[in-house]
């Protein structure tokens, strides 16, 4: 049951969130990149060059303005990205089919082990304390309470 959980969870983030090497950590993510923002972002640089170029202040108001909207491009995309993450994520995770296997009484040992019963885990869960040392199945206990 944990190894099912705890290989569920770690696959699911993964998928989901994706996995980084490491390292330097100005590393700036562009996989929601799209048309809009790059063109936005080529008018906000050449308004910017004539700018700093020029150091003169009705420059500097010209480039104010494709300057906000490329701002406001690149939120856009961020959100529309996510969205379109979001809801596959949770496409998959409500419209799936589990074959569930059902065991029958010979098939136990019977009066040896009692099962785990979810009020248990929750109980568990609920004692556990956040911001601690991850376990040897490497998943915080926060991702387990949510």
């Amino acid at each position: 049951m944990w190894t099912d959980l705890s290989s569920r969870l770690i696959d699911t983030a993964k998928s989901t969130l994706g996995l980084t090497r490491g390292g330097n950590k100005s590393f700036k993510e562009l996989w929601w990149w799209n048309q809009e923002v790059q063109t936005t972002i080529q008018e906000k640089k050449a308004f910017y060059k004539i700018w700093y170029k020029s150091k003169n202040p009705n420059d500097k108001s010209r480039y104010k303005k494709p300057k906000r909207l490329a701002t406001k491009a690149v939120a856009r995309a961020k959100s529309m990205a996510y969205n379109d993450i979001w809801k596959e994520y949770f496409q998959e995770l409500l419209n799936f089919n589990t074959h569930i296997l059902y065991l029958d009484e010979h098939s136990l040992c019977q009066n040896l082990v009692q099962l785990i019963i979810e009020q248990e885990i929750i109980t568990c869960l609920k004692h556990m304390k956040n911001n601690k040392a991850r376990g040897p199945d490497d998943i915080p206990i926060e991702s387990l309470k949510a």
